[in-house]
C-alpha cells in the first residue's frame, strides 16, 4: 500500500484509498471499519512526532549517520556522494 500511496500524487481521500485496497486485495470491511473510527491514528500522530522530533522535515526521508536527507529534495548525486562519505 505505501508503494502505491507514494505513487499516486499524494491523493489520500478515502474514496482513493478504497479503490487501493480493493486492488491489492485486502479485507475492505475491515479497511473501511478501522479507516472510519480512525483505529490507527494515534500511531500515525506518534509516528509524525517521532518524525519531527528527529529533524525530518518531509517524507520519504532517510538518515545517514544520523544526519536526515529528504529523498525528493536531493539530487542523486548529493545522495550518493554523503553516502559514500559515510562508508569506513
Amino acid at each position: 500500500m505505501h508503494e502505491r500511496l507514494l505513487s499516486d500524487g499524494g491523493v489520500l481521500d478515502a474514496g482513493r484509498l478504497v479503490e487501493h485496497a480493493c486492488e491489492l486485495g485486502l479485507d475492505t470491511n475491515r479497511f473501511l471499519r478501522e479507516l472510519s473510527g480512525h483505529v490507527h491514528a494515534e500511531r500515525v500522530r506518534e509516528d509524525l512526532r517521532s518524525g519531527i522530533r528527529s529533524g525530518v522535515g518531509s517524507a520519504p526521508a532517510l538518515f545517514i549517520n544520523g544526519d536526515p536527507f529528504a529523498l525528493g529534495a536531493m539530487p542523486g548525486d548529493a545522495l550518493l556522494d554523503a553516502v559514500g562519505r559515510a562508508m569506513p
